[in-house]
């Protein structure tokens, strides 16, 4: 379901007091990645992630062209693994198919380290 921003930020800021656990995915019509985050920081501006060994982070500039939705265990209750989902769309949001996104999956448990 779409939100806002004012919402996405709320979502963000907890998840970073929280240090929640989020799985990051990428999957951009190019190229795709994924990996275990947290919410390094969080402003009006820019959001950086980071995983828990420092080595990957990930800047992700607020502009205005972005859009946010967001969907939780509520909305698929079948959902083992992940608890809520913000989506972050790098441009408006298809009405088909899939457009470039960032996907933050909060872990429902934190996943067990190598």
């Amino acid at each position: 379901m779409e939100t806002n921003r004012s919402e996405a930020l709320s979502i963000l800021k907890k998840w970073h007091a929280e240090r929640t656990p989020l799985r990051c995915q990428i999957p951009l019509r190019q190229l795709a990645a994924a990996f275990n985050a947290r919410v390094y920081s969080v402003s009006d501006t820019l959001l950086v992630l980071t995983s828990d060994d420092l080595l990957t982070e990930l800047n992700i500039p607020f502009s205005d062209s972005l859009f946010f939705g967001y969907g939780d265990t509520r909305h698929d209750p079948d959902e083992v693994v992940y608890d809520a989902t913000l989506i972050i769309f790098l441009e408006s949001i298809p009405l088909v198919g899939r457009g470039d996104m960032i996907i933050l999956r909060e872990f429902k448990e934190p996943p067990l380290a190598v």
